[in-house]
């Protein structure tokens, strides 16, 4: 019979983790959500689309035109698992006094909140054309800039029919500075926040939202081969080329520039899922566990001659390499005006928790959810990005 206490520990664990990542999940606001509690058969969940009808004249004594109600059907595909594994042994917590489930409650439910926060925002795609992105921070004298450049994406949306009253702006902590200070006695106050997922208060007519998860990119161009001891660094986080790489964070100086770029791609794709690990061994090895949580949600893809990167959030980038053409592009947040549920999201409702044995007396806990989000046609019409530069090239 199992322990009673044991499993009443268990479920406080997955109820808190659950009740605190609702609590602070940004798309429990924005998203078309739905919590399931199952999911039926296979991952595939359809939607029907109604497709909205027009306002006609009505003429007295004469008969109406009538059409039927028509729908468009779409699927949504549910297959993000993300999971959380950590050990304990009961002796330590004995001897040192600590809550482990209560403290791996409030972190592996913020680091769920990242995980899915930034797939949420990665769905915010905008049929519209995507304007020239936006230096606000270099902005220093004119206090109407942010109202402006915001204004215009309010604007567009409104001229295309989209629900005014439903309107929201979603910017990086970065850009909420800039408009706390530029819009200060216009439309937004310091005074609005109310800090409940992410709601800062109003500007530009619209809900303020802050989310330091919204999907940013970069561009590393290495034509010329590194030298020894030369370094590419992300969010704080060096790597550092080596002829023979022996420690943690260093990668193989390949045959020319393209063979080090493989390298270099492998070493920052395995170091963002927090898997503790010697990397290859030989093209690389991981960066440190206090490291890997710093590039959560960064991801790097070969194109070329360069490295696109992809983040959840900002990530300052730098690099010291063997030819001043070889750097980093600017990096670029995608902020954005949107009419609130264009996103649809589906999500477990409750959050599940694996348990097996470790070494010794010490469990191993896995903490596991599912979820799926998509961006639907008539969605993307009510979508407008507003890209920022928050670092020039460096």
């Amino acid at each position: 019979m199992a322990n009673s206490v044991s499993v009443l520990n268990q479920q406080k664990y997955t109820k808190t983790v659950q009740a605190l990542l609702q609590e602070s999940l940004i798309a429990m606001d924005l998203a078309n959500m739905e919590l399931r509690s199952s999911f039926g058969n296979g991952t595939t969940i359809n939607y029907p689309r109604p497709v909205y009808n027009n306002v006609s004249q009505y003429t007295k004594y004469t008969a109406q035109t009538e059409s039927d109600v028509e729908y468009t059907n779409e699927t949504m595909t549910v297959d993000n698992i993300p999971q959380i594994t950590f050990q304990y042994d009961p002796v330590d917590e004995i001897e040192n006094g600590y809550d482990v489930l209560g403290d791996q409650a409030k972190n592996n439910a913020f680091r769920m909140r990242q995980y899915i926060e930034g797939k949420f925002f990665k769905a915010a795609v905008s049929s519209y054309d995507t304007p020239a992105a936006v230096t606000l921070s270099t902005v220093s004298s004119d206090s109407t800039f942010v109202v402006t450049v915001y204004g215009d994406a309010v604007a567009n949306l409104q001229t295309a029919g989209v629900d005014d009253k439903e309107l929201v702006t979603v910017v990086d902590p970065f850009t909420l500075q800039k408009i706390g200070r530029g819009a200060l006695g216009n439309t937004f106050q310091v005074a609005d926040e109310t800090y409940k997922r992410g709601y800062k208060g109003e500007f530009c007519n619209t809900m303020l939202y802050v989310s330091a998860n919204l999907e940013g990119s970069a561009t590393f161009n290495l034509a010329t081969n590194l030298a020894a001891n030369k370094t590419i660094s992300i969010g704080g986080v060096t790597w550092t080329a080596k002829a023979v790489p022996s420690a943690a964070g260093e990668f193989d100086i390949g045959t020319d520039a393209a063979a080090t770029l493989v390298n270099i791609a492998a070493a920052i794709n395995n170091s963002n899922n927090y898997a503790a690990g010697a990397g290859s061994a030989t093209a690389y090895f991981e960066v440190t566990k206090a490291n890997r949580a710093k590039l959560a949600g960064v991801s790097a893809t070969i194109v070329g001659t360069t490295i696109v990167l992809s983040t959840s959030g900002k990530k300052t980038v730098s690099a010291v390499t063997s030819d001043a053409a070889d750097k980093w592009g600017a990096f670029t947040l995608k902020t954005l005006v949107m009419q609130k549920k264009s996103i649809d999201m589906v999500l477990q409702k409750n959050i599940s928790l694996a348990i097996r044995e470790g070494t010794g007396l010490a469990m191993k806990y896995t903490t596991w959810g599912k979820f799926g989000v998509k961006t639907f046609t008539e969605g993307a019409d009510r979508i407008y990005i507003v890209p920022v530069i928050v670092q020039a090239a460096a």
